[in-house]
């Protein structure tokens, strides 16, 4: 009788864990470090990256009528001899890019 209970409280533990660390995981939202370098990632596969910055302030953004909670950024390209910067703006919570533009 004392291993079923064992095993009921062990199960019921592991539940509660594992759903407790699904809800969790919903609302972890990216530093601007790693923002900053998801955005490297995407850009470098265009070509070389030279410099790039990234604001450490989130702002919130509407963008085609979606509120987002953005991180604003840019990176620095050499294109055709030419350096070329880009600014972006990168969704906090999923890291994807919402806008990106290059300045001029």
């Amino acid at each position: 009788m004392k291993k079923r209970y064992l095993i009921c409280a062990a199960t019921t533990g592991f539940i509660a864990g594992y759903l407790t660390k699904q809800e969790t995981d919903r609302f972890k939202v990216l530093s601007p470090e790693k923002a900053l370098a998801k955005a490297k990632e995407t850009f470098g596969a265009h070509g070389p990256i030279n410099g790039s910055w990234i604001y450490m302030n989130s702002e919130a953004l509407n963008h085609n009528g979606l509120r987002y909670t953005v991180y604003h950024g840019g990176v620095t390209r050499n294109m055709n001899g030419k350096n070329v910067p880009y600014e972006f703006d990168i969704d906090k919570v999923t890291g994807t890019i919402i806008n990106a533009y290059a300045v001029q």
